[in-house]
């Protein structure tokens, strides 16, 4: 995967461009001290991903596995309760451009989190949802539902560089 993304990356191909060997490996080597990530952020943290798992262990932090959804882990957070939950349900046949599998797996997210969060926001049960992507981060409030002035977009509309079908 490293190769694939150093293959496309615009540092490389400026690099053959102009005769030189481009980066193709990633070499993790030192030992140097281990950082220790800044996690104090969330209260609670919810993924699947090891690497996520290895930062909140080197955090101190535990991680959770995700819940079925958003009722559930709404359900068993407090109120002051700032929660990290990566949902990866997309991820590889995003990667893999399966796009059948990939708006499936997008359809069952709306079903089982943004729905659910988005009305837990209307209902005052959420003071905010901050949703991230790779490039991409919305920060959502309950009176960012009631801008009725703007248009309604799609996940895809709000992607650059994405064409819906």
């Amino acid at each position: 995967e490293i190769q694939m993304l150093l293959h496309q990356s615009p540092v490389n191909i400026d690099r053959e461009t102009r005769g030189l060997a481009p980066v193709n490996s990633l070499w993790f080597w030192g030992c140097g001290p281990t950082p220790t990530p800044n996690l104090r952020r969330w209260t609670t943290i919810h993924g699947t991903d090891l690497f996520l798992r290895g930062l909140t262990e080197i955090g101190g932090s535990v991680c959770l596995p995700v819940s079925s959804g958003a009722y559930e882990c709404l359900a068993n957070a407090e109120r002051e309760d700032r929660v990290l939950v990566v949902l990866e349900n997309c991820r590889h046949a995003a990667a893999y451009q399966e796009v059948e599998i990939w708006s499936a797996a997008v359809r069952e997210l709306e079903q089982r989190w943004f729905k659910p969060l988005a009305n837990a926001l209307q209902r005052g049960a959420l003071q905010s949802l901050s949703l991230m992507t790779d490039g991409l981060e919305v920060e959502v409030r309950p009176l960012s539902l009631l801008c009725l002035w703007r248009r309604r977009r799609t996940l895809a509309g709000l992607a650059p560089g994405v064409t819906p079908s």
